[in-house]
């Protein structure tokens, strides 16, 4: 595919020299291919895992995609070895275009046999989940498990029923007792009878249903964890592809989304001796403010495994991340210039056509401001790919550019901002925004485990002993699961309707809670009212009578010199009920850095340690636990007379390594024990209720349907 000429400012790209294309890459050069995946998929896991689906084979397989699973492995592994000898430790130089008599360059063929065997991996994984429902489905009916419990009682009940019907009989007396006695012994004896049988029954199931379950585990086990592996391979291959194609300066600009920087669960990243690989996951990825590029979530989901993208889509978004960086290189803040731009608009749903969605092999947060934000191009595309994405389990954190209300102006109209991503195209309306929000943000993100708690603008304390949020306050309880758990469900602090009733703490919510805008509405000098507030004004812990003194002549003082006003109380109250003012001050309320940590901290001096991401304002930070995931990247320059400072625009992300629970998560393949992949124990049909007319969940080899021998081929 040619390159796309993006054109966001008079001057002109340069002219390509022989041998490289205008985004970077080198023709006539390999790519070099950094990946553990693939060498330990090569090394260990394929030998291993192609040897028991054999043996598997041989024994009468009871899956269908198993065989299918059993081709293309030797194929990957074939292919794999195929470039094995230009490997040095774990990195590949491949091809990327083919050779005199190839076809395909090696890139391609490696890339398209790991896709095939990912995608025979789905296949058995899917199966084996159906295979788990049939042997349930084979389970006794509700009849033999009436009969284990009451079979004797039932046979009671049916003897006594005969005995006395011996009497109805115009028989003598005696021979009625004689004959209804024998029957009602009969009848409690077969009920004893059934209920051994039923109870036997039932115990065979048991076992089958055990012996199965543990094999299936293991297969479950192996197929994801092999899948695991190869999605990884595959993302490495991706990245390494588009990364080739972008120019030095656009691959610094997306550095850290190219190559993840690891942290621990306190926040600190960890250093990386070069060389070294941190690939291995799982992990937590969590990715900065958006601004509205859907470029960044698509290269978020190819590193955590929930996109996949043929070389096609991998060419047209190295284009498309290039000419982002351009833009912000050069682009001089013309960002309606770049949301009009219709080859932009149209290549993300080219792009949309290139791309699979799949569950993914790492947890993915975007921080937020991903959908009315300054590189939005195409929105219609875009609400799709967010949706495709959530229905995958990414989480989006809720953002304030992520409401459809921030685009509007004072008096409800679209207002005319390419801050809010105006001028790209969409088609959708409010109510199709409205539900686009409810089914796919969330206003907090907390992964137990990791102790890992995101909110877009982040949080800071507020007046006696409550916690400040984008929404509301909380009480502070020094429990982290108590703040998750309130904002999730929206259970903030009340606060009354009527003025009368409005006490001390809820004046300065009010005031805490006001935006620009909605100071402007009431007439009210914000700024200046705030920055008089006492320094106990906002505290963890609950106000003291000498603090409650402090903050009630304040008050008095500011209403005494006119900066509050007599009826400024209601018009707040109404302003708040309303809502009118939310979206406003979901853009205002900016805690700091050092806001965020401390409120993390109080929660570590409380004996639960978490650890807090945002994004929305201030520079990135780590460390301590708090994450700061803003795109602002604030460098300092020294010179020999003065320090200065400048801000640039850079994609954020951070990632965090599951912690390990002592106990291992599969089976490893390349032990030789035993093989999992061997047929399924099987339960005789006589074991089957009949009256169920279940199939057998793995019938017999020599059942119509599955051969008796299979040729496996030989190495």
């Amino acid at each position: 595919m040619d390159y796309v000429q993006f054109s966001f400012h008079k001057n002109a790209p340069r002219v390509a020299r022989d041998g490289e294309t205008l985004s970077g890459r080198k023709t006539d050069s390999a790519l070099e291919l950094a990946s553990a995946a693939l060498q330990d998929i090569h090394d260990t896991q394929l030998p291993a895992f192609t040897a028991q689906l054999r043996e598997g084979l041989e024994s009468g397989p009871d899956l269908e995609s198993l065989r299918g699973c059993y081709e293309t492995m030797r194929t990957l592994e074939q292919d794999l070895k195929d470039v094995d000898t230009k490997r040095t430790a774990h990195t590949y130089r491949l091809h990327t275009k083919g050779g005199d008599n190839e076809e395909v360059s090696e890139f391609r063929k490696v890339f398209v046999s790991l896709s095939n065997a990912a995608t025979s991996l789905d296949r058995v994984r899917q199966e084996l989940k159906e295979k788990k429902k049939q042997i349930d489905e084979l389970a006794p009916g509700w009849a033999t498990k009436m009969l284990k419990h009451l079979g004797t009682f039932l046979g009671v009940v049916v003897g006594a029923c005969l005995f006395v019907s011996a009497f109805q009989l115009a028989i003598p007396v005696a021979a009625a007792l004689a004959l209804g006695g024998a029957a009602a012994t009969l009848a409690v004896v077969a009920g004893a009878a059934l209920k051994c049988a039923a109870a036997a029954r039932m115990s065979d199931y048991d076992k089958y249903q055990a012996d199965c379950a543990v094999q299936l585990r293991a297969r479950a086990d192996q197929i994801d964890s092999l899948r695991a592996m190869v999605i990884r391979a595959q993302r490495d291959m991706m990245i390494a592809n588009i990364r080739d194609q972008l120019s030095p300066e656009a691959a610094e600009y997306h550095a850290q989304l190219l190559t993840l920087r690891e942290v621990d669960q306190e926040g600190n990243e960890v250093p990386v001796a070069p060389g070294a690989t941190t690939d291995l996951g799982p992990k937590v990825v969590m990715i900065g403010d958006g601004d509205g590029s859907d470029d960044r979530v698509l290269l978020a989901g190819i590193q955590s495994g929930h996109v996949w993208l043929n070389e096609t889509g991998q060419a047209i978004l190295a284009r498309r991340l290039q000419a982002e960086a351009d833009f912000m290189k050069n682009g001089n803040g013309n960002y309606r210039e770049y949301q009009k731009n219709e080859t932009l608009r149209k290549s993300l749903g080219e792009l949309y056509d290139c791309m699979k969605f799949q569950d993914g092999i790492d947890t993915l947060i975007f921080a937020g401001d991903v959908c009315h934000d300054r590189l939005s191009t195409n929105k219609n595309v875009s609400r799709t790919i967010r949706e495709d994405l959530s229905s995958r389990g990414v989480v989006f954190l809720f953002g304030n550019h992520d409401d459809w209300r921030s685009m509007l102006d004072p008096n409800g109209r679209l207002c005319d901002s390419a801050t809010f991503g105006t001028y790209a195209k969409d088609d959708a309306t409010r109510e199709t925004w409205q539900r686009h929000e409810a089914a796919v943000f969330a206003n907090i993100c907390y992964i137990p485990g990791v102790e890992l708690i995101g909110t877009h603008q982040g949080m800071r304390a507020g007046p006696d002993g409550t916690i400040q949020t984008a929404w509301g306050f909380v009480t502070f309880t020094g429990n982290p699961t108590d703040l998750v758990e309130a904002i999730r469900n929206k259970r903030f602090l009340p606060i009354p309707t009527d003025a009368c009733k409005l006490q001390l703490h809820h004046k300065i919510q009010l005031l805490l809670m006001l935006s620009q805008q909605g100071s402007a509405t009431v007439s009210l000098r914000r700024e200046q009212i705030l920055s008089t507030l006492p320094s106990c004004t906002r505290t963890l812990k609950r106000w003291d009578d000498e603090q409650k003194d402090a903050m009630a002549t304040w008050l008095a003082t500011e209403e005494r010199e006119g900066r509050l006003k007599p009826n400024v109380w209601q018009e707040l109250l109404d302003l708040h009920h309303s809502g009118m003012d939310q979206a406003d001050y979901q853009t205002d309320f900016r805690p700091t850095i050092d806001e965020n940590r401390a409120l993390a901290e109080a929660y570590a001096t409380a004996g639960h340690p978490v650890t807090f991401f945002k994004g929305h304002d201030d520079s990135q930070a780590s460390g301590k636990y708090l994450l700061s995931l803003n795109a602002r990247v604030t460098k300092k320059t020294e010179t020999k007379t003065e320090t200065e400072t400048e801000t640039n625009i850079q994609p954020t992300a951070f990632a965090i390594r599951w912690p390990a629970t002592g106990e291992p998560v599969a089976q490893p393949i390349a032990k030789p024990l035993d093989n999992p992949w061997r047929a399924l124990p099987r339960l005789h049909p006589a074991k089957i209720d009949k009256n169920e007319a279940k199939p057998d969940a793995h019938p017999a080899p020599g059942v119509p349907g599955i051969p008796q021998h299979i040729d496996i081929p030989s190495n």
